[in-house]
């Protein structure tokens, strides 16, 4: 059996202001899982990747690759989590690409030598090297979109955390980002609404409405109950 890379125990939040975002939610997400997060807005999708990363007061417990999410670890599981950001220009913001991709490497102080693996593996695997060099605020959307996964993935993170990966991309684009999640071996989370792409990238489906989870399973097979998709307010396109 593989390994559990999330553990999260009656995990709760709930805002300042009084709404609960998050009510019970216990889970586990295995090495090598691609699994879609998915619900109507203000489900508390966001508010459960933001747990995940400790930006979240919360009570209950979270692991991450076996370290219990607190002050002492939330370094050490930071490195082990990549997040992709819905709009590519909150993760570019250095001169140029290479620039993008190398700045996690370099804040990590690894040798010249790795960090130039790093970068290249990155930007391989995402098909940018060709951008290497061009200014990354002149990029097209898709390719923000695949120079800001490859910044995340220079890093080597366990755990690759994705939100509306196909935000604004047109259908050529679009399938570029989905065959290049298809590829990675990566554990993932992708949030979005957007269930064509989870239903074809992912091998497992949480659907979370108003803070829990009210369903876990195959995509293809929670995609096609219409009691969870009204209930949840999904719809798949005609």
């Amino acid at each position: 059996m593989k390994n559990a890379l999330i553990t999260i125990d009656n995990l709760e939040y709930t805002y300042p202001d009084g709404p609960r975002a998050l009510d019970g939610i216990t889970l586990k997400i295995f090495e090598g899982e691609k699994v879609a997060l998915a619900g109507r807005n203000g489900a508390g999708k966001s508010t459960l990747l933001l747990a995940l990363a400790g930006f979240v007061k919360y009570s209950g417990k979270i692991e991450i690759c076996n370290l219990e999410l607190n002050e002492k670890n939330i370094k050490s599981i930071r490195s082990r989590i990549g997040i992709v950001f819905q709009n590519p220009d909150h993760q570019l913001f250095m001169p140029t690409v290479e620039q993008d991709v190398a700045f996690g490497p370099l804040n990590m102080n690894l040798p010249a030598e790795q960090i130039e693996a790093c970068i290249a593996e990155a930007l391989n695997l995402t098909q940018t090297s060709h951008l290497r060099s061009r200014a990354s605020h002149h990029l097209s959307v898709g390719e923000k979109h695949r120079v800001a996964i490859a910044t995340v993935l220079s890093m080597k993170p366990d755990i690759l955390i994705l939100d509306e990966p196909s935000s604004s991309l047109d259908p050529s684009c679009r399938r570029k980002t989905i065959e290049l999640l298809k590829a990675m071996d990566k554990t993932m989370i992708i949030a979005g609404h957007d269930l064509p792409l989870l239903i074809e990238v992912c091998s497992r489906a949480l659907i979370m409405d108003n803070g829990k989870i009210a369903a876990d399973g195959k995509p293809s097979d929670i995609f096609a109950d219409n009691e969870i998709m009204k209930s949840s307010g999904l719809e798949l396109p005609v």
